[in-house]
């Protein structure tokens, strides 16, 4: 059933914007509960700015690994009032699980694999319970294996939306500069 979803929101997406794709995912006829996942990193801006417009109510989810630099937490703060998100969601590693098994702090130096699943795997598992579907920011630019990235896709069981898919890194940081958006300290 969810490959047929695909399938069908592809073809009525063959012909849409970024906007149009966030307006189709997010409509009550599709029936989806999706959340955005956002690092609130560089590109961050063009995917939280057109959420916003279409649904400022959409849950967006931040990993907060307990490992980001603080201009990241203030860009998060400072982006999500100035758009005007009303429901972001700070998900972080289980404290008692942190406590177990990296006490130092440290488990990144020795095993990253297992740093990745205690502040991001496990944490985004959990914070992804209700929801059947994932908006992300990802773009066919990226990486030769997301040359050929479609606005939606199955993974692991929920349909990801990609309503940035065919955007490069200029055409997202033209776009920001002309919504007069701020971009992240650290760029």
């Amino acid at each position: 059933m969810r490959k047929d979803l695909v399938e069908h929101l592809n073809r009525q997406a063959a012909d849409l914007d970024a906007d149009g794709i966030l307006r189709l995912a997010l409509s009550p006829e599709v029936g989806l509960s999706p959340v955005v996942l956002s690092s609130f990193g560089a590109d961050s801006a063009v995917l939280l700015a057109l959420t916003a417009r279409v649904d400022p109510t959409t849950p967006v989810v931040f990993l907060d690994t307990g490992m980001h630099f603080f201009q990241t937490l203030a860009y998060r703060r400072t982006l999500s009032e100035r758009l005007g998100l009303t429901d972001v969601r700070l998900v972080a590693p289980d404290p008692r699980e942190r406590e177990r098994e990296d006490t130092k702090n440290d488990l990144w130096r020795t095993n990253v694999d297992a740093c990745c699943d205690l502040r991001k795997v496990r944490p985004l598992q959990r914070a992804l319970g209700g929801a059947d579907a994932v908006i992300t920011g990802r773009s066919r630019h990226e990486t030769a294996e997301r040359s050929e990235l479609r606005p939606f896709e199955l993974f692991e069981g929920r349909v990801r939306v990609n309503p940035l898919h065919d955007w490069t890194t200029d055409r997202m940081q033209a776009w920001m500069a002309v919504e007069g958006l701020p971009t992240h300290p650290l760029v």
